[in-house]
């Protein structure tokens, strides 16, 4: 079953990165350590790790805004928005070196940052 995030909650997605964010970093750590080899890593990354993070970057891609550095050629075919965001690239590519791991993090966690804030009811 595909990974799915609810993009309609902001702050949800921004715990959920840091979670996913967190698993990442692990596994970079361990392959940098060689605790972990690279292709023992590589099933467990297409079948679980790659999808969660590309839904998860989907679903934080609801919510940033026309003018966000991290999207480009952004336009509008009625009610429907397209863009082009690079980094997703990246995230979809196969897994190939052990810091990937690391730079799919960032990516996700710079997504996170260009959230909108969320302003509470008193």
């Amino acid at each position: 079953m595909p990974f799915h995030y609810n993009p309609e909650n902001v702050e949800v997605l921004r715990i959920q990165t840091e979670g996913v964010c967190a698993k990442l970093d692990e596994l970079h750590e361990r392959l940098r350590n060689r605790q972990l080899a690279l292709d023992d890593l590589k099933q467990d990354y297409v079948r679980l790790y790659q999808p969660e993070a590309i839904a998860l970057a989907e679903a934080m891609l609801h919510h940033i805004r026309d003018d966000a550095p991290r999207l480009m050629n952004v336009y509008w075919t009625g009610n429907v928005r397209h863009y082009v965001f690079d980094d997703m690239e990246t995230i979809k590519a196969p897994l190939l070196e052990n810091c990937q791991l690391g730079t799919i993090a960032n990516m996700l966690r710079g997504l996170a940052a260009c959230l909108p804030s969320v302003t509470l009811p008193a």
